[in-house]
């Protein structure tokens, strides 16, 4: 299987597998190559090495070398950074203390070996709410109507009658009929008219709290979001100068979402590393039902997949 276990890697993906630089070792780099050939660390069974590879999630608690060092002794082989939370100085702490930490060697191999990856999580291209009017949260109330709009006077001025959030085509994509959800499902509401150019009204179907910059789903909706943020687009270049082995692409929608982000990286592999130096692995994040609609597409130009099991169940009944 190819590093990561979970990670299920389309059928190109095994020939990219053989990428020389694509594991740590200690700091420096160790032939995938080897790494198919079954010589993995931390082993339960001496005659066997484990089937399953752990891709473990790096914050706060886990980056000082202590922690860190527990998590790579209890079988940690892909350490993901989920960027939509992590700072470029906390991906420098969380990958040199990877680095640094010792590993548990397989039976006959020599002293030394550390078999280790990164995996850079990015936030993508979300849709959010705006401010709520003076903090705190807006209670909305089941059978109540609010209007949702994308006119930027709301930005920070959210309330119980109107919320704003950030995808500004918001009244072309919906219709009467429509479901939008509000902080990861918590608070559904249904479209009832398209009001305006910027403006939907909507019937509230349960009752619940609502924050700021919380997210928002518009399940059933083809969305027109770019394949990478600003910000993704500034995480990955990071990451790419600073030679990770795997980027996991927040919502995936279709396949030139995918074909975009490899075009960007294919770009700054030129600008940061000489040529045929192996360039990370982009798996893409099922997270939508557009993204099940169109996942065999996106398997095809994918190196692998993960199923984002939080943000695609919100917006499956």
């Amino acid at each position: 299987p190819p590093p990561g276990g979970m990670l299920a890697a389309a059928a190109p993906a095994w020939r990219r597998l053989a990428r020389p630089q694509s594991l740590l070792l200690y700091g420096r780099a160790y032939s995938a190559a080897s790494a198919r050939a079954g010589i993995w660390e931390h082993r339960v069974n001496e005659s066997h090495a484990p089937l399953v590879k752990i891709t473990a999630t790096i914050g706060p608690a886990s980056e000082q070398m202590e922690p860190l060092q527990a998590v790579v002794n209890a079988g940690m082989r892909i350490m993901r950074i989920n960027f939509s939370h992590a700072t470029f100085d906390e991906f420098d702490l969380r990958v040199n203390n990877l680095r640094q930490c010792k590993g548990i060697h397989s039976h006959g191999q020599a002293a030394g070996f550390n078999l280790r990856a990164v995996l850079l999580d990015t936030q993508g291209p979300e849709i959010r709410t705006g401010k709520v009017a003076g903090g705190g949260d807006i209670d909305l109330v089941q059978g109540s109507e609010v209007v949702v709009t994308t006119d930027e006077a709301f930005r920070e001025a959210c309330d119980a009658s109107r919320i704003y959030v950030t995808y500004d085509k918001l009244t072309s994509t919906v219709a009467a009929g429509s479901t939008i959800l509000l902080d990861d499902g918590a608070v559904e509401l249904k479209v009832a008219e398209v009001l305006s150019p910027t403006e939907v009204r909507c019937s509230v179907m349960n009752s619940g709290a609502v924050g700021s910059k919380k997210g928002v789903n518009l399940p059933g909706c083809a969305l027109d979001l770019p394949a990478m943020s600003d910000k993704d687009r500034e995480d990955i270049r990071y990451g790419v100068k600073n030679d990770i082995d795997f980027i996991a692409a927040s919502f995936v929608r279709k396949p030139s979402d995918v074909v975009e982000i490899r075009a960007y990286v294919d770009g700054l592999m030129a600008e940061f590393h000489p040529p045929g130096y192996p360039a990370p692995l982009i798996v893409s994040k099922i997270e939508s039902t557009e993204a099940l609609d169109n996942f065999d597409g996106i398997l095809d130009v994918s190196d692998g997949i993960m199923v984002a099991r939080g943000d695609l169940g919100v917006e499956i009944p």
